[in-house]
């Protein structure tokens, strides 16, 4: 253990708190409701961190910043957020959950972690015309999700169209209702 003259403590080793260590800093317990807590509580304005993980590598093969797990239990929950809001993608999250992307960008719904298949929902905002979401379905492995429906487009929603003309636009088949179907020579219902 080095102390320099500001306080500051450097460990070289492991540090071990209730265990021999396994890791870097490594906490265990077997009493029931204890815990280990990183807290900051002292700036009376500005911004309190409670936690901040950074982790860089140049050279590894992948960073993972934060990596939570629970388990062994009946009921595992690997993270619990009591207040506020949480934001993915953004330091500044309005709602409960606020997913910031750039244009086009999607969220994803993976089959498997090959990311082989793959569903998703994008987010566009081009003009106050063309501000949507297009739900997108992957059916081939390894090929890029296929918009199927677009909401939003100049207050339209499109099917087998990123670019509706009408309230409901449908394109590229046939419409049945109750198991009949019901057009005019012009696509429209009769």
């Amino acid at each position: 253990v080095t102390i320099d003259s500001s306080g500051n403590s450097t460990f070289l080793g492991k540090v071990g708190i209730g265990a021999a260590p396994t890791f870097k800093l490594d906490s265990r317990t077997s009493t029931a409701g204890d815990r280990a807590v990183i807290g900051v509580n002292s700036a009376t304005t500005g911004t309190n961190y409670g936690g901040q993980f950074n982790c860089t590598g140049s050279g590894a093969t992948k960073n993972i910043g934060l990596y939570v797990t629970a388990e062994g239990a009946t009921t595992n929950v690997a993270a619990i957020f009591d207040s506020g809001n949480v934001g993915i993608g953004t330091t500044s999250p309005a709602g409960r959950l606020d997913i910031g992307s750039s244009q086009g960008t999607s969220l994803q719904f993976l089959y498997d972690a090959s990311q082989s298949y793959r569903n998703n929902i994008s987010n566009y905002w081009n003009s106050s015309t063309d501000s949507r979401m297009d739900f997108n379905i992957g059916r081939t492995s390894g090929v890029a999700p296929v918009t199927i429906m677009s909401v939003g487009y100049n207050t339209n929603v499109g099917i087998g169209t990123i670019t509706p003309s009408y309230k409901l636009d449908i394109s590229g088949g046939g419409i049945k209702l109750d198991g009949k179907s019901a057009l005019t020579d012009n696509g429209y219902f009769v």
